[in-house]
């Protein structure tokens, strides 16, 4: 079946002169513009809580404009979701709430939208170098039925507080029955490569022999797998000592140092430092060994993580088993298992699979024993504890030998189940792991892998819906490795990431498998005798400024989305070429041991590596560049100890001696310095008192007390005469001398903590396209990074957050608008007496801070907004105020009541400007279900007064069927109330499946009207049958349940909507590719056998040299993305038409292609007409035979469109070269 003739893009050297002038905004765009000043205006009017936002949006009208221009994009499970939450986005008829009534219309939407493909908004450089996407639903993006994918280069990012260059790049997966998994993702950092490497003396870096110290993670140097959770244990340096290990909680969203709440021993309670408002409580299971005359107490513990919703994450498994006893577990000797000895396992019984990985400790005397550093994530469960509701983990382990006992060296994620949902991991063999602990060939216990991640099966019902496959190249010196594949043990090479390929079925399995075009990373070319690309320059001394290329610095250079769209990193160097900063960084008392204040040498890798600028290609031949501009090159950083040796003198009258023979006096306490009147230290010169007779002749000193170290045994001399000192209360003289009550310890303060804090400020600057010298934004942020006095130093619990926030006017700096945001920060436990602060006030507060132990959570509790023309014009401030209604506190630190103040003076925002009215804001919460975790939700908020009697936009909200003010076991919503004059004017209710809590069953509008849900029986997800209050009934089949054997989607399991049958028993037919996109509609009358459809989408995204054959098979074109006039053409196109008559061999039809550049933007659309015969291709144009619609358009560096042009005529494909080939139907 053909389609249309292909149409090449018109550059723009070929564009008419009647564009539209520069800065011009399309209709999309100005509807836009509105949209967000309309938004924006209500803001301003104080109008905050959403629902009340949502309520008079959709009354006015405003989300139907924005579902039509397609800035919201409604979808088939965001629906069922918005049932509960009331998210009016969803609601199509206007009657302010979402029942089943606006179902049908989303149905009929989504079939029109789907066959018209709309350019995701591309997503815009903002002037603080961000970007900034269109607010979607969540699970909008999951949907690809209802959208389609387009360029993007959103995964390449920068982080300017710290500097580095990022990707994230996303792993899809299904969603769940009543469950939502932390969502997968590779993601890069560049400061994860500075961070591998601290605590690693700098010699080693760049040393010829042992340069390879650290391995990097099993996706590639810089690289890493998240979506996982875990438990580890710190063991602060000291192996056998586990009474000073702390633990820490990783999330995917970050992680928290744990503080003990309370320990009975068997049970304890503990929080997150922040506080994330989680619940972390730990299970103990303890077993006493004895040895010798000792013995010590060896316990083992599972963990849960309970989320304020009250989902919880379980670490370890969490049942202990009488058959604990495994063939790997180092335990096994020492103690009994069977009933009444159970504990809880290392790991399965089949296999080498587990939730927790352990070290050994002991020693020869004690026993070897299993010390756990990592509790991996076991399970996941929600709040409705149903089967389907969990979602289950595993880890692969790999073993390493160690005084005769196994201990896990690698751990290896392998399989995340959920439903009937699958996430498998493959992994391929490394070369790269034969890494050195200093000049130490063999590490003890090092913890290295010998795989790599090569493969992720995203499966449904045991079936393949995605697979991503990673390739790698290895980055090292040649001359260290002449075979990368064998390397020679102790010298660096490094697994760097250099493709992810998205596929349709696993590849090894299905020859026909399709994929998406791969993501690329590169490293640079190779150079200076580098293979795999050319490393950076670092330090590889403690001091000094000389810098060198080494082959632990491979850096990522560029990243490429396979769509011609591409973003290319550039890092900072200085006049002498190096690219490394150093980093002045500060223990708790900034003093070191020769009385400095901070450190800025090198030692222990402490050095690190910022983005200068990026660069994205839009590979259209254009270009736009964001620079970071830092104030300082020395950026900040902390550690809990620098890792130097001090020099003590233990003991009584003995001081803290610095090598250049000063006392510091003082330190510690009760030190005198020697002979009470002199400082000098030098030749061992001592205060006498309290010494000890022994022989002056006596050069052994055999005869001195043995209550001291011979070696710490010296004269005495006085420094005034040179004579020997007369110890008091002795006569002999001179055959008299004293030893020292001070022994000299060479005491290591071990270098730890180290924690990155960033830039004080960075400011942002984006130049116009193709250029480096004229700006376009400018911005500029600044940073909390450290709490600190002239004695004191400690990470701030602000940290990277922005305080200030300044945009510029491009062409004239001195004008601008700052936004400065207040924080108060409450420090201790959530149920107990608390201190808090203001920002201002925490600098005094950090002798009493401990960030590793101090609960601290964060509250935003003001923002000032400043316009200066130059100078403050206007002024204007907002509040925040986290104490319950009554004045009391709230150890939830929920925000009850907002006060937006309008106007201010600007010299002193704490004064109102009166000639506004200050709008408030109000809301109160439930009580919380402190069994399960579910942390209070809002049950009532008003604007206006404190009396809510006189406010408006009343709401109040009830949940799990309970009374007012209460929350049952799930935080379900189940009614809402809207109130005029303290009196229920409306409500709404929502009830749900019994057996699958999850799913709404029955809803009621405020009229009374009911609708009602039933859903599929094997996901339990997907509405199949959805019927209204007159009894009208929708039904959907999907790909997982149709009984047609013959439709091109039987058998699949993407929850696809295959038949939508209305309730006039009309039904439409849905056909969709193999990545689950639509691409025919057979409206009522039509049948999916048909040869006609009602309308029909192609997608293209390759050219010949990237598929062969290359056709519509192959989502091929020749020419896409080439060369045409010496100028790059797009390299996606999609193509449709929709039928409106049969007649004829070709029938009657218009057609729409659209050109996309590689950063998803809509460069050209042409739009034609075909009339019954393919001769009759294009619009018939008196004079000029047939020509097509033509539109174009060009877009500036903040993703502005600046050229769109009118609608114009162009001549139909045939009169270009065939660069383009005819579209084909299969």
């Amino acid at each position: 079946m053909d389609l249309l003739p292909s149409l090449p893009v018109k550059v723009d050297s070929t564009l008419p002169q009647d564009l539209l002038p520069k800065k011009f905004l399309s209709k999309r765009k100005i509807i836009l513009l509105i949209s967000g000043l309309f938004l924006s205006s209500l803001i301003i009017l104080g109008i905050f809580f959403s629902k009340n936002i949502s309520t008079l949006l959709g009354r006015l009208g405003v989300y139907r404009l924005m579902r039509n221009v397609g800035l919201i994009r409604p979808t088939v499970p965001g629906y069922f979701e918005a049932l509960k939450t009331q998210n009016l986005v969803y609601d199509y008829n206007n009657d302010g709430v979402v029942t089943g009534e606006d179902y049908s219309h989303l149905v009929a939407a989504s079939s029109k939208k789907q066959t018209e493909p709309t350019a995701t908004p591309a997503p815009t450089e903002a002037p603080d170098g961000s970007f900034q996407e269109a607010t979607v639903e969540a699970d909008e993006v999951n949907a690809a039925s209802d959208r389609v994918t387009l360029p993007s280069i959103r995964a390449f990012g920068t982080d300017s507080f710290n500097g580095a260059a990022t990707v994230d790049y996303p792993i899809g997966l299904p969603q769940g029955s009543g469950i939502s998994v932390p969502g997968l993702s590779v993601n890069y950092s560049s400061s994860a490569i500075d961070d591998m490497f601290i605590g690693v003396e700098t010699k080693w870096r760049n040393d010829a022999s042992h340069s390879y110290q650290k391995q990097a993670s099993q996706v590639g140097l810089g690289w890493g797998l998240s979506g996982f959770a875990s438990i580890s244990r710190d063991t602060q340096g000291t192996l056998n000592d586990p009474n000073d290990d702390t633990f820490i909680l990783s999330l995917p969203s970050g992680s928290a140092n744990l503080s003990k709440e309370s320990d009975d021993g068997a049970y304890s309670v503990w929080r997150t430092v922040p506080n994330l408002k989680v619940k972390v409580e730990r299970y103990a299971r303890c077993k006493m060994h004895n040895y010798g005359d000792g013995s010590m107490n060896i316990c083992r513990y599972s963990w849960t993580a309970t989320m304020p919703d009250g989902t919880k994450y379980y670490f370890g498994s969490p049942t202990t088993q009488a058959s604990w006893k495994r063939a790997n577990d180092p335990d096994a000797s020492y103690f009994a298992e069977g009933t009444g000895n159970d504990w809880f396992p290392l790991y399965e019984t089949t296999n080498s699979y587990g939730t927790r990985a352990w070290l050994i400790y002991g020693s020869d005397f004690k026993g070897w024993h299993a010390l756990t550093y990592k509790w991996s994530l076991y399970s996941i469960e929600s709040v409705y504890a149903n089967s389907e509701a969990k979602a289950f983990y595993s880890d692969r382990f790999a073993f390493g030998d160690y005084q005769g006992k196994k201990y896990v060296s690698a751990v290896y994620p392998a399989k995340i189940t959920y439903g009937l949902h699958e996430a498998a991991f493959e992994y391929e063999p490394r070369s790269d792991k034969a890494t050195h602990q200093g000049d130490r060939a063999t590490p003890e216990q090092p913890i290295k892998s010998t795989d790599r991640l090569k493969k992720i099966l995203v499966k449904s019902r045991n079936q393949v819906q995605n697979a991503y496959t990673f390739e790698y190249i290895y980055g090292y010196r040649a001359s260290d490795h002449p075979d990368p594949n064998n390397p020679v043990g102790g010298k660096a090479i490094h697994s760097l990431l250099k493709k992810i390929t998205v596929w349709d079925s696993d590849p090894a399995a299905n020859a026909s498998a399709k994929r998406l075009p791969s993501y690329t990373f590169s490293y640079g070319a190779n150079c200076n005798g580098f293979s795999g690309g050319c490393p950076l320059t670092s330090f590889n001394s403690d001091s000094g400024t000389t810098q060198v290329q080494t082959p632990n610095d491979f850096f990522l250079r560029e990243a490429d989305n396979g769509l011609n769209g591409k973003t290319v990193f550039e890092y900072f160097t200085d006049g002498g070429g190096g690219n490394a900063l150093s980093v002045q960084y500060c223990d708790p008392d900034k003093i070191d041991f020769e009385e400095r204040t901070c450190k800025t040498d090198h030692r222990y890798n402490i050095q690190t590596h910022r983005v200068a600028a990026r660069i994205d290609y839009d590979g259209m031949g254009n270009s736009f560049r964001t620079a970071l501009n830092y104030s300082t090159n020395t950026p900040l950083a902390y550690v809990d100890g620098y890792g130097e040796v001090e020099y003590w003198f233990d003991g009584r009258n003995c001081c803290k001696a610095s090598s250049s023979g000063s006392c510091r006096v003082g330190v510690p306490s009760g030190c005198k310095c020697p002979g009470d009147s002199y400082t000098g230290v030098t030749n061992h010169q001592w205060d006498c008192s309290g010494g000890t007779n022994c022989d002056w002749d006596s050069r052994s000193r055999t005869d001195c007390s043995q209550d001291y170290p011979r070696e710490y045994v010296y004269r005495c001399t006085n420094p005034a005469n040179s004579n020997r000192y007369i110890c008091p209360g002795t006569n002999r003289n001179p055959n008299m001398t004293c030893i020292s009550n001070c022994r000299l310890s060479y005491n290591s303060n071990p270098f730890k903590g180290y924690e990155f804090l960033g830039y004080p400020d960075v400011e942002t600057v984006v130049y116009e396209k193709n250029s480096a010298s004229d700006v376009a934004a400018r911005s500029k942020s600044f940073f909390h990074q450290a709490i600190q006095t002239a004695s004191c130093f400690k990470p701030s619990p602000l940290k990277g957050i922005a305080f200030k926030n300044q945009v510029y006017d491009a062409d004239n700096p001195t004008k601008y608008s700052e936004e400065i945001q207040s924080y108060r920060v409450r420090f201790g436990p959530m149920f107990a007496t608390e201190t808090e602060l203001a920002d201002s006030e925490l600098n005094s507060y950090c002798p009493n801070y401990n960030q590793n132990t101090k609960v601290s959570l964060v509250l935003p509790t003001e923002s000032v907004a400043k316009s200066f023309m130059p100078s403050p014009t206007l002024c204007t401030k907002s509040t925040t105020d986290y104490n319950n209604l009554d004045g009391t506190r709230d150890a939830y630190a929920n925000p009850h009541k907002t006060t937006n103040w309008g106007k201010v003076s600007c010299t002193n925002p704490s004064q109102d400007d009166t000639t506004d009215t200050p709008r408030y804001s109000y809301s109160d919460y439930t009580s919380a279900n402190a069994t399960r975790w579910i942390l209070p939700l809002p049950k009532e908020s008003w604007m206006g007064s404190s009396n809510p009697v006189n406010g408006y936009n009343h709401t109040r909200i009830f949940y799990d069927n309970q009374t007012y003010g209460n929350l049952g076991d799930r935080g379900q919503l189940t009614k809402t109330q809207t109130l005029i004059g303290g009196n229920v004017n409306s409500e709404s209710t929502i009830a749900y499946n019994g057996t699958y809590p999850w799913q709404v069953f029955r809803t009621t509008d405020p009229y009374g009207r009911r609708t009602t849900t039933y859903y599929d029986g094997i996901y339990k997800i997907f509405p199949t049958q959805v019927t209204n209050d007159a009894g009208q009934t929708v039904s959907t089949t999907y790909d997982f349940n149709i009984s047609a054997t013959n439709h091109p989607n039987y058998g699949g399991n993407r929850g696809l909507p295959l038949a939508v049958r209305d309730a006039n028993n009309a039904i439409t037919h849905n056909v969709y590719d193999s990545w689950g996109r639509l691409i025919r509609t057979y409206l009522p009358g039509k049948n999916y056998t048909d040869a006609k459809p009602s309308s029909l989408t192609q997608y293209y995204y390759f050219n010949e040299d990237e598929q062969s054959p290359c056709d519509v098979s192959t989502n091929c074109l020749v020419g896409l993305g080439k060369l045409l006039n010496g100028t790059y053409t797009p390299k996606m196109l999609v193509g449709s038409a929709t039928y409106y008559s049969e007649v004829g061999p070709a029938g009657v039809r218009p057609g729409n292609h659209s050109y996309y550049n590689g950063l998803g933007q809509l460069v050209q659309s042409r739009q034609v007409w075909i009339h019954e015969q393919w001769e009759n291709l294009g619009i018939p144009v008196e004079g000029e035979g047939y020509r097509d619609l033509l539109t174009s358009a060009t877009y500036n560096s903040l993703g502005q469109a600046e050229y769109s042009s009118s609608v114009y005529t162009a001549q139909p494909y045939n009169s270009y070269p065939k660069i383009l080939m005819t579209l084909v139907i299969l």
